[in-house]
């Protein structure tokens, strides 16, 4: 009997030195878990549009999609129609046209900003995927704007125009709303494990 009891005090000791330790690193790995899922989708992107011009095909991605105004990461796949094999052998580039009317008033004024009709090259890899052309760039704000993908190869130039549409900036806090959701969950969650090893002790 006295054992028992002994064991149980020396159980509820270990927890108490347990349990602030162990709340600070559940909600980090909650957070690096839910970073991960982000930077993974950031990668990834999302197809917009795709164009075959002659025997080549250009594949658009873009992150985040609907693209807004700010930071963006814009790709292009390319492909061999005849043989649905990637391309691998051409140096690519980017350009942001303006289609509809300036809007100074909603202008983002962030690093990475581009100049309309600004060359931005595009690397295989930047993102992680070796088949995939990428840049990051920085849309100066919302409106209609054609994404125009420059692919040189073999001696030759081909020009593929996306049109898109570009919403306005987003509050600097949205990207990270996911984040700080955790928060309040993560101490919910802790507040539920103490109120069960509290009524475990009672139980018990």
């Amino acid at each position: 009997m006295w054992q028992s009891r002994d064991r149980r005090q020396t159980l509820r000791a270990g927890l108490k030195k347990l349990r602030a330790p162990a709340a600070v690193r559940f909600l980090f790995a909650l957070l690096a878990a839910l970073s991960a899922v982000q930077c993974l989708h950031a990668d990834a992107g999302k197809v917009v549009s795709e164009k075959t011009i002659g025997g080549t095909k250009a594949v658009l991605f873009a992150s985040p999609f609907p693209l807004g105004a700010g930071p963006a990461e814009i790709g292009a796949y390319l492909e061999d129609p005849a043989t649905g094999r990637a391309i691998l052998d051409a140096e690519v580039s980017f350009r942001m046209n303006k289609l509809s009317a300036p809007t100074p008033e909603l202008a983002w004024k962030g690093p990475a900003c581009i100049a309309p009709g600004a060359k931005v090259p595009a690397p295989r890899g930047h993102t992680g995927n070796r088949l995939l052309h990428s840049a990051a760039i920085g849309i100066p704000e919302p409106g209609l704007w054609e994404i125009a993908v420059d692919v040189h190869r073999s001696g030759s130039d081909t020009a593929f125009a996306f049109p898109v549409t570009v919403e306005p900036a987003a509050s600097p806090l949205a990207g990270y709303w996911p984040l700080l959701a955790m928060v309040p969950v993560g101490i919910a969650l802790y507040a539920l494990r103490n109120f069960l090893l509290r009524r475990s002790r009672v139980v018990g």
